[in-house]
């Protein structure tokens, strides 16, 4: 993208990820100014970053400029008249800019924020048009105002329907992972490799909650990945207002993954908000390693009749279990690992087609006297 993105700090410091949010943008470089000096009210920026500020908004046609902080939509307003040719954000403002495209809640969110702020343009022009010549106001507060209400409407039901899209989706499974990470982490790689989906994302990160299954042992598993979260905490105020499939798909979770750097701060915080096991990985195989430690697995050695069921059933195992191992004896020595949601119907088909449960070890091994032995290390990834 031509032009220049710049990120103002009035804090001492540039919160973690939104670099990575401006960067995704298009721009190569993203310049950074970072004071810690005490705010001028009327711009919500110390004097001093305000001119530096200037000199990169004068030096080219198209700037971008951040201000990472909140700033309320006064502050908006005369930012954006001391730089006129320059666009203006500030940190949430920007974060749900980069949203908006794919996620509803962020794009009316956004919307909802601009509209505040051209309401309040709006009110000062009346203002400054009534104190030269009385006639009321020109009807643009009005409109705004009507649009304001149909956005906080709409913002309502998609931030409902949103919620409700995960919290009632992937009923049918054995577990629920969740993988969180900042901005410009690799967790759609992660995620991808374990669900076997494909499906881009633009800066690596989805704008929205996403699940697909995975198989993991002898488990189904719905996996979310969630947009990346800036700061160095919890879940950010102003991302939790455009993230709620994220923040249903956390609280239902069994395992909440940190993936990436900078992720230590956001798991310990949201272990203290959930009841899920939240652990930090590295990579896709310790990811697997540590949802198979994490979801209950019950191990069986089966005898089964020889027969046309016996056969069925093996079948049906090799696609929804974990087989070790199948040997031909007297009988048909199945040693298999399910679920634990799995187990008891596991138990009633063995039971139903005359054959035989006892329990076993993950991973045990063969038993004196079996022969003719069908090694089959597992199906599952």
């Amino acid at each position: 993208m031509d032009g220049e993105a710049l990120i103002a700090s009035r804090t001492g410091a540039i919160t973690r990820g939104l670099p990575a949010l401006v960067a995704a943008r298009g721009y190569e470089n993203v310049e950074r100014v970072v004071t810690n000096r005490p705010e001028n009210k009327k711009h919500g920026l110390p004097p001093a970053t305000l001119d530096r500020v200037v000199d990169v908004v004068n030096r080219t046609e198209d700037a971008y400029i951040v201000v990472d902080g909140d700033l309320h939509p006064g502050q908006m307003l005369d930012l954006r008249a001391r730089l006129p040719a320059a666009t203006v954000r500030d940190r949430k403002g920007a974060v749900w800019e980069r949203l908006r495209g794919a996620n509803r809640v962020a794009g009316v969110r956004f919307e909802l924020r601009q509209c505040r702020i051209e309401r309040l343009a709006a009110a000062r022009a009346d203002r400054d048009a009534a104190a030269s010549s009385p006639s009321g106001s020109s009807g643009r507060r009005a409109d705004l105002e009507r649009r304001r209400d149909e956005l906080r409407a709409q913002l309502e039901r998609f931030r409902r329907a949103d919620g409700e899209r995960v919290a009632n989706g992937y009923r049918n499974v054995d577990g629920h992972v969740v993988f969180v990470g900042r901005p410009g982490t690799a967790t759609t790689d992660c995620w991808t490799a374990l669900t076997g989906t494909d499906a881009p994302t633009p800066a690596g990160r989805p704008a929205r909650a996403k699940t697909a299954t995975a198989d993991i042992g002898p488990h189904t598993v719905a996996v979310t990945e969630t947009p990346g979260i800036p700061g160095d905490g919890a879940v950010p105020a102003y991302v939790e207002a455009v993230a709620a499939g994220t923040l249903e798909a956390i609280e239902r979770a069994d395992l909440v993954v940190g993936v990436g750097a900078g992720t230590g701060s956001l798991v310990e915080s949201l272990s203290d908000q959930t009841d899920a096991a939240c652990r930090r990985c590295s990579d896709i195989d310790e990811i697997r390693d540590t949802v198979l430690g994490t979801l209950d697995t019950v191990a069986y050695r089966l005898r089964l009749p020889y027969g046309d069921a016996t056969h069925a059933l093996v079948a049906e195992l090799h696609d929804d279990a974990l087989v070790r191992e199948v040997a031909y004896d007297d009988d048909v020595v199945v040693r298999v690992e399910v679920s634990a949601a799995a187990a008891d119907t596991l138990t009633r088909r063995v039971d139903d087609i005359g054959g035989g449960t006892e329990p076993a070890d993950p991973g045990w091994g063969p038993k004196e006297g079996d022969t003719a032995r069908e090694d089959t290390p597992g199906r599952r990834v």
